[in-house]
C-alpha cells in the first residue's frame, strides 16, 4: 500500500500517542478521517455526549489506536523509505567517489 507523507505522519502521531486535544483537531482532517474509514489503518473510539438533552448527542473522540494493518504498513512504509534512502542516494554517491578515485589514481599513472 503506498501511503502519502501526511498519511504516514499520522500513522506515526497515533503510534507516538495523541493527546485529547491533538485528537479533537486530528478528526476534523480528511486525511486523518480516511485512515479511519476507509483504509482502516486506525480506530477512533468516540464517547457520546449530551448536551441539552437526548436530542443533541454529539459524538466526541476519546481515544485512538492503530490496528494490527495499520502497525504492519507503518513498519513496512517506513522500512521503504529508509531502503530508498539507501539505495538512491548513499550508493550513488559511495560508488561516484569510489570512481573519482580509481579515475585520478589511473590518470596520474598513465599520463
Amino acid at each position: 500500500m503506498d501511503l502519502s507523507n501526511e498519511q504516514i505522519m499520522w500513522l506515526k502521531k497515533v503510534k507516538a500517542g495523541m493527546t485529547e486535544e491533538e485528537l479533537a483537531t486530528a478528526v476534523k482532517d480528511d486525511v486523518f478521517l480516511s485512515l479511519d474509514r476507509d483504509s482502516h489503518l486506525i480506530r477512533v473510539a468516540y464517547h457520546p455526549e449530551f448536551n441539552n438533552g437526548w436530542n443533541s448527542m454529539v459524538e466526541i473522540p476519546k481515544k485512538v489506536s492503530l490496528t494490527a494493518e495499520g502497525i504492519s504498513t507503518l513498519d513496512v512504509e517506513l522500512e521503504a523509505k529508509k531502503t530508498d534512502v539507501r539505495n538512491h542516494l548513499w550508493y550513488p554517491i559511495i560508488v561516484g567517489f569510489i570512481t573519482y578515485l580509481l579515475g585520478v589514481i589511473t590518470g596520474a599513472i598513465f599520463l
